[in-house]
């Protein structure tokens, strides 16, 4: 929601460390999904629910705007660890083709 310049309606976005692998399970829920099951109610912010078997805190309300870029009604961080990226394959080998940009294999070194 930062990149697009979006604020969450009510409650907040997902903070750095939440984007990390091994944090505490938290989400977003839609503007619509809110108002519709919920009533608008702002004390759902904070609150447990169930996802995917795995306790998961309402941190905020995401705006009406993000749905034209998704249909999700519920959202959680994207976590990446970078201890299981792999470089591509071409730069494992020391010979980097152009269609692959050198920075992709200056950061595959550093992750290894």
């Amino acid at each position: 929601m930062r990149v697009l310049g979006l604020s969450p309606v009510a409650g907040r976005a997902f903070t750095n460390e939440e984007e990390k692998p091994g944090s505490t399970p938290v989400a977003m829920i839609s503007e619509g999904l809110w108002k519709r099951r919920f009533g608008a109610d702002h004390s759902l912010i904070g609150r447990a629910f169930a996802l995917n078997g795995q306790a998961t805190t309402i941190v905020g309300i995401a705006p009406a705007a993000l749905s034209l870029i998704s249909a999700a009604e519920v959202y959680t961080p994207l976590t990446i660890d970078p201890a299981k990226r792999s470089p591509p394959a071409s730069c494992r080998r020391g010979a980097r083709p152009k269609s692959i940009p050198w920075w992709r294999c200056a950061t595959s070194e550093k992750t290894k």
